[in-house]
């Protein structure tokens, strides 16, 4: 979403003329994509964390605290999760598609382009898909880009408390796994000992009924993925500056 908003501008900027009900059309295929995305991280958050933490039996319920937690306290995820289910059944987010540009206020100006995506009420008005508490609340007009910063911040501190969690968890299954594998590699003698778990009939130990390999590659990208996916805190407070020299 906020490469194809960048993309947008820049095409602005060097163009005389760009397609709008193109741009307007693609813009609103990345918010869509993203409500779908952060709805199926929503649905299946629950059980994905009871399975790292299998001894926590309320797991699920302090997922559904987080959420709604976030929930109550920004307007905006409450208009996100009210704006999905209006685009999936009834029309486009992005009622108005301003851009502009203005020169900055300082010795040396420069030229500044921005873009501007606006839901606007009365255009929601009557329509049932879209949630009636969430919508006495909307002003007149909503930004988007500002207001999926705010929401996309709220579900990333749900994530950040929920590795917390699940974090002692992981680490002692990695733990488990490093010294399995070690010990194996010491008894066969040999550095690539391929080790699997093997699960039998009780009644017929000759049975096989599950034959899993223990590797720790897949493990090994969830790490990956961890330092690379940190927290977005304050993303509404992020921008892009591209003036030259800075």
């Amino acid at each position: 979403f906020e490469k194809e908003i960048t993309s947008v501008s820049v095409d602005y900027m060097v163009r005389s003329e760009i397609d709008l009900f193109d741009k307007r059309l693609a813009l609103n295929r990345r918010i869509v994509n993203l409500l779908s995305a952060t709805r199926m991280y929503v649905d299946q958050l629950g059980q994905h964390v009871r399975v790292c933490v299998p001894d926590q039996n309320l797991i699920e319920d302090e997922v559904k605290r987080l959420l709604a937690e976030e929930y109550d306290l920004n307007f905006e995820y409450r208009f996100m999760e009210a704006l999905r289910n209006y685009v999936q059944h009834r029309g486009l987010a992005i009622h108005r598609f301003i851009r502009g540009g203005r020169w900055t206020k300082e010795e040396n100006s420069y030229l500044e382009y921005y873009l501007k995506l606006i839901t606007q009420k009365n255009i929601l008005e009557g329509d049932k898909a879209f949630k009636r508490k969430v919508f006495k609340e909307m002003p007149d007009e909503v930004e988007l880009t500002h207001t999926i910063r705010v929401y996309v911040s709220s579900i990333s501190r749900v994530h950040k408390k929920l590795r917390e969690l699940i974090k002692d968890n992981m680490i002692n299954s990695r733990d488990t796994f490093d010294h399995t594998i070690i010990e194996c590699k010491k008894q066969s003698g040999q550095e690539n000992s391929f080790l699997r778990a093997i699960a039998v009939k009780k009644s017929k130990p000759d049975e096989i009924l599950e034959n899993i390999p223990i590797f720790l590659d897949w493990d090994d990208v969830r790490i990956k993925l961890t330092k690379r996916n940190t927290t977005l805190a304050n993303l509404e407070k992020r921008y892009l500056r591209g003036k030259p020299g800075l």
